[in-house]
């Protein structure tokens, strides 16, 4: 199971990969920008996505809403 996790800050992508990778069959793919991640998504269709809310160029709301055009998926919003 790929999960995308995309956050600015690096120490949260590291805690967050690590707690991933203890869960059976799981891989962490960490982004520190949301635009990478965009590209990557663009080719690539992961399992589960785990977006920071505050980020420089766009936030997660604005990530979600270009993941979302293209593909025509509704996300599952958790706060």
């Amino acid at each position: 199971m790929q999960v995308v996790i995309v956050d600015d800050d690096p120490s949260t992508l590291f805690i967050t990969s690590a707690v991933i990778r203890r869960i059976d069959d799981a891989e962490p793919i960490g982004m520190g920008s949301p635009l990478e991640a965009l590209d990557w998504l663009a080719v690539n269709t992961p399992d589960l996505i785990l977006i920071d809310h505050v980020m420089p160029d766009l936030d997660g709301m604005d990530v979600l809403e270009r993941i979302r055009a293209p593909s025509g998926i509704s996300p599952t919003f958790r706060w």
